[in-house]
């Protein structure tokens, strides 16, 4: 063996550039999350629109650039958003469902009254005020169900309330979702008892859901939810 090995000609060895091994020990192993590194981005806008809003709100304060500034950074936001969501998602839905908007109320309340007042005439403010009345008293009146022995109509309620929820608007997308998620399990937990009663787990969700409706419904901007003056019922009439 050993005089085989001898005898046979010597190994050469080949450097082939091609198959050269790539080493990256420059870049981390594990990527940088985009949630990471764009939602602070997101944070800090929105912080500073807040901040404009209130100056904008200010006579005394305001400066003569403060709307340009204003436009300027919901375009930034808008589009920071739009990178971390589906393109069939909402990036207003986004900003509810991260709770951004609830540390913003300037915000929250301008873009509310952006999706809100999409319609400009007097009779759409009536049809899109009647749904806001409607969406509200159904959230009461689940609430005070739950009060009682019988939940028989609970489920057919909420899918009350999720078909009313669809006229108003962006906002309400993260509701309907919540609704969606929990409905054939409280349908069926109704349709398998004698008496139809919902858990306690159901309960806390629908006592939760229904507040968390209500509550955002009261931040809205007065624009929104203050009662039409004369003039504009007048006007209304005169358009018809």
């Amino acid at each position: 063996m050993m005089s085989f090995l001898a005898k046979a000609p010597p190994v050469v060895l080949i450097h082939d550039n091609s198959s050269k091994v790539l080493t990256r020990l420059d870049q981390p192993l594990l990527p940088k999350s985009q949630t990471r590194i764009i939602l602070p981005k997101i944070m800090s806008t929105c912080y500073q629109l807040d901040a404009l809003l209130v100056k904008q709100n200010n006579p005394h304060a305001r400066s003569p650039n403060i709307d340009q500034m204003i436009d300027q950074l919901f375009g930034q936001l808008k589009e920071l958003t739009e990178k971390m969501i589906l393109p069939e998602c909402s990036y207003i839905s986004f900003l509810e469902e991260r709770r951004i908007l609830q540390l913003c109320p300037q915000v929250a309340q301008r873009l509310l009254a952006k999706t809100l007042c999409k319609n400009e005439t007097k009779r759409d403010y009536f049809s899109q005020t009647t749904i806001l009345s409607q969406t509200y008293s159904l959230c009461q009146q689940l609430q005070a169900d739950l009060a009682l022995n019988n939940h028989k109509y609970m489920a057919h309620q909420l899918a009350l309330l999720y078909q009313c929820m669809s006229g108003i608007g962006e906002f309400a997308n993260p509701y309907r979702n919540r609704i969606k998620e929990m409905f054939n399990k409280i349908k069926t937990t109704l349709e398998n008892q004698e008496l139809p009663t919902l858990t306690v787990q159901q309960k806390n969700w629908l006592i939760e859901l229904t507040a968390d409706i209500t509550a955002h419904m009261s931040r809205f901007p007065e624009s929104i939810t203050c009662s039409l003056t004369p003039y504009n019922t007048l006007k209304l009439s005169s358009e018809n």
